[in-house]
């Protein structure tokens, strides 16, 4: 199939409905939470939303899209000229999550041993992160305990996902996911938070960018630290919600859309 086929059977006239209402989603969820001092960041529902089912690049235009509105095109207080900036995460938000779906990973079930292994694997490599992050401050005359906040909430959120995959709550791989997406998520926001903004946003995760400023680390290496706490658990609890809310439609409308085959076999 050609890119132009792939697009024509992608943007159908139920995903073009769909984008809309997702921006509306990712906006008004992710202000919320904003405006609550939340250190998480929930602005993403609908981009997941459409990606699973419309495929990653609907997905990446949707996540683009609702950036640059609420960035550019809304006035304040509902506008929020950072969001704009994201845009690029917001895109590799969107596509990823559309890779994953077209993997059935949002319905694929997994021997629960091996879906274990997985997340404690996916745990291991976020904690470790974070402790290679704080190791620069190890011995210096700055340390302070709080450098290992990261690593602590590593471990923590390890052993939620760990238990809550062993209840078999969702598809494992949906945790897989939310870590990775995170990971990757993190990565290519940290530089445009410190290098922009300072460092500074006025999200509820600007508490945490100053817990590591206060331990010792540089502007990036703090947002980077920030990141990869908030955004693995962000992006999970972004998985978990749009799995739900997938759970909650008809089967016949999800035979609709172009990738419904995504959550439910056809």
């Amino acid at each position: 199939m050609t890119f132009m086929e792939r697009m024509q059977k992608d943007f159908t006239t139920i995903t073009l409905a769909l984008i809309p209402v997702a921006i509306v989603i990712n906006i008004v969820v992710g202000q919320v939470v904003a405006l609550l001092k939340i250190p998480v960041y929930m602005d993403s529902v609908g981009t997941m939303l459409v990606a699973i089912l419309s495929g990653p690049l609907a997905g990446a235009i949707t996540g683009v899209l609702s950036n640059l509105i609420w960035g550019w095109v809304l006035p304040p207080p509902i506008g929020n000229p950072v969001a704009a900036a994201f845009w690029g995460t917001a895109l590799v938000i969107g596509f990823q999550t559309g890779l994953f779906a077209n993997w059935g990973w949002f319905k694929n079930k997994l021997p629960q041993s091996q879906a274990i292994a997985y997340v404690l694997g996916a745990g291991m490599l976020l904690t470790l992160l974070q402790l290679f992050l704080a190791s620069p401050t190890f011995g210096s005359a700055d340390f302070t305990p709080l450098a290992l906040t990261g690593v602590v909430m590593g471990i923590v959120l390890t052993v939620i996902t760990t238990f809550l995959t062993w209840r078999g709550t969702f598809p494992p791989l949906i945790v897989i996911g939310g870590v990775l997406l995170g990971i990757v998520s993190a990565i290519i926001s940290a530089p445009v938070a410190a290098q922009v903004f300072g460092g500074a946003t006025g999200a509820g995760t600007d508490l945490l960018v100053a817990l590591f400023r206060y331990s010792g680390l540089d502007p990036l290496t703090s947002n980077l630290a920030q990141g990869l706490i908030s955004d693995p658990f962000d992006k999970f609890v972004s998985y978990v919600a749009v799995w739900f809310i997938v759970r909650g439609l008809s089967k016949r409308l999800i035979n609709q859309f172009p990738r419904g085959e995504n959550v439910t076999d056809r």
